[in-house]
Parts: C-alpha cells; sequence; structure tokens
C-alpha cells in the first residue's frame, strides 16, 4: 500500500511506523533492518562500556561518588506504541510534579524515539523547557574539529586533551537566548544557537562522523567543569521532584 506524502512529510513517528508497515514482507529490507539495529545496539554498547570506564575512573580519582543517590526509575514498553501514547503514559506517572517543578531524564537506546517524545512532551508540557545529551556533544564536536582546522591540526584522539575540551566547553553557555532557553555556541568564529542549526549544522558528516573515543581517558577531568544547565533556570523552574524513564 503506497505511503501518502503527507505521512512521509510528517518525519515523525506516524512515519516510521507506516515505513514498517508498508516494508515488513519485502526480504531486502528486513535483512537492512536487522543489519542496522545489530550496528545500533553494538555502538550504544561500546558506548556504554567506554562511558563505564570513564566514570569508574572518576571515581577512584575522587571526582564522582562511588554510590551517588539514583530516583526511581520507570520503564515503558515502546513497541508498537506511538510518541503521543508513550508522552501519554509518562505524564500520568508525572502527577502534579509539573505543575509544581519537576526534572524528567528520558533514556533509551539509540532510534527508540526519544526525541519524537520529547517534542509531544513539550506539545502537551507548554512550560517545558528540553535539552538534548546529544546536542551537546554534538556542540563539543564541532567546536574541537572547528578548532583543529583553524589551528591546522588533524581531529584525533592525540588532540582532545583536558584542557583542549575545556576550552570547547567553556564556549558553550546555556541560558536564555531570544526569550527561550537554549544553548549558545560562541567560540573559534562559530556564534549558534543549538535550536537552530540542531537538524543542519550539527548533523553535517564532519560532526556527525564518531569522534575519536575518549570517555575513559579524559571523562574524569572535564565532568567537575562542566555546569549543569539546571543551574541556570530560575528557582521556580528548578527540580523538586525528579524522574527517569527507561524506552
Amino acid at each position: 500500500m503506497p505511503i501518502p506524502l503527507s505521512v512521509l512529510e510528517a518525519g515523525d513517528d506516524s512515519t516510521s511506523n507506516a515505513i514498517i508497515e508498508a516494508f515488513k514482507e519485502n526480504a531486502t529490507y528486513v535483512a537492512f533492518s536487522k543489519s542496522e539495529t545489530e550496528g545500533i545496539l553494538g555502538r550504544d554498547q561500546e558506548d556504554a562500556d567506554k562511558l563505564a570506564a570513564g566514570i569508574e575512573l572518576a571515581v577512584k580519582k575522587g571526582v564522582l561518588p562511588a554510590e551517588p543517590p539514583v530516583e526511581p526509575i520507570f520503564k515503558i514498553d515502546v513497541f508498537g506504541k506511538s510518541a503521543d501514547a508513550v508522552a501519554g503514559e509518562i505524564i500520568t506517572k508525572l502527577g502534579d510534579a509539573p505543575s509544581q517543578g519537576c526534572v524528567l531524564v528520558l533514556q533509551g537506546l539509540s532510534g527508540t524515539g526519544k526525541g519524537t517524545t520529547v517534542e509531544k512532551l513539550k506539545a502537551k508540557l507548554p512550560k517545558a523547557v528540553t535539552w538534548s545529551n546529544g546536542n551537546v556533544f554534538r556542540s563539543l564536536t564541532l567546536l574541537a574539529v572547528t578548532r583543529c582546522e583553524a589551528d591546522g591540526k588533524e581531529f584525533g584522539e592525540d588532540v582532545l586533551t583536558a584542557e583542549f575540551l575545556q576550552g570547547c566547553i567553556e564556549c558553550l553557555t546555556f541560558g536564555k537566548f531570544n526569550d527561550k532557553f537554549d544553548t549558545q555556541i560562541k567560540g573559534f568564529g562559530l556564534d549558534l544557537l543549538v535550536s537552530e542549526v540542531q537538524n543542519t549544522v550539527l548533523k553535517e558528516p564532519r560532526v556527525g562522523a564518531p569522534p575519536p573515543r575518549h570517555g575513559r581517558t579524559h571523562s574524569p577531568a572535564t565532568i567537575p567543569r562542566v555546569t549543569p544547565p539546571i543551574a541556570h533556570l530560575p528557582p521556580a523552574s528548578q527540580a523538586r521532584t525528579s524522574r527517569r524513564w527507561r524506552r
């Protein structure tokens, strides 16, 4: 059955579901999907292993506590559900927390619809302020690549010292710009807002290509130098309640 143009143009979970339904019996599509899924799971596991090694090193250096307090985690099985349905479940679990002020951390594997779900939550919770750790990492990659280009150096693990990364981190500011909360990228000739470039500049090949893995080596040095964005929110917006969800 042909997929309507309007569904393709939507570019959301309805598009993904329509494509899956249309090609679910196509052997080439099924094989490609399996290959892509295995690749995503492999990369996610690699990232998780390297991050775990970095955290372990940070604990040994006393940068992070060995057993930090962790809020309850609520798991939602998203298989076969629309992003609207998932957002509805999250809001139900939150109860009256949004009206009081709360922080929601949405966790999940790559490609499971976290970004789409966040957009649905923003539509249902108009006062919500959101940011993506992925956009922060891509912003740091953009700054690092741009700095290397200006210095005539090749972007690689050798240049990613703690001092180099700190210089990039200092070029990121979370605050209110154009009457809304955003992340500003300013330095090395760049002057951008993440909300305006998250689907363009931050998706360019030089930024989207996997950066050198340095979580194990440099995490301990950079963790204490990063100011959490929540610290920049007005007191009324800061968290009194926190919830974590796994998708």
